[in-house]
């Protein structure tokens, strides 16, 4: 019994001296990567509540008929920022008071005045519910600004009052 713990006290210290002489290693590589997705980013308002601009038609006389222009008023609290050059798609609903193929404006008592969208400011092209449309984002870095148009004919019997209407703007990319 001696000598198998003699042998055994042998054996222990070969191993211990072995093991810190040549250390056992394992080597290998492991990959790092990440991918970059263009997109756009809302920034400024709230979830709810915030509107990206107001398309306002201004105030005019109940006996007037002119024809009434303007363009969309980005929000000065709500940023649109993109991937410089994205392409996206914008489409632009019917409206909450649509009828007979037009959007229209309405006011508190039902009486309704027709109005139109297009996209440029010749308003040549006219932008119809639900209709997709193809827009970039700008080369700059510069905030990305709806090309939204509108075009109303007031009539002399349209009643007076505040009309209104409201819109919601898909974006997709």
């Amino acid at each position: 019994m001696r000598k198998c713990r003699a042998w055994c006290l042998i054996g222990l210290c070969l191993m211990l001296w072995h093991a810190q002489e040549s250390p056992a290693a394992a080597q290998d590589n492991f990959e790092v990567s990440a991918t970059v997705m263009p997109g756009c980013l809302v920034q400024g308002g709230s979830a709810r509540g915030s509107r990206w601009g107001v398309l306002d038609f201004g105030t005019h006389s109940a006996l007037s008929s002119p024809v009434v222009t303007t363009a969309l008023l980005p929000s000065d609290t709500i940023r649109l920022q993109c991937t410089k050059g994205l392409t996206l798609s914008m489409s632009i609903n019917q409206g909450q008071h649509y009828s007979d193929g037009l959007r229209q404006l309405q006011n508190a008592g039902g009486a309704a005045v027709p109005y139109r969208l297009y996209s440029t400011s010749a308003l040549s092209n006219e932008l119809l519910p639900g209709q997709a449309m193809s827009l970039a984002a700008p080369n700059d870095g510069t905030d990305l600004q709806l090309p939204i148009y509108g075009r109303l004919q007031l009539r002399p019997d349209d009643p007076p009052g505040r009309y209104t209407d409201q819109l919601i703007v898909t974006l997709s990319w």
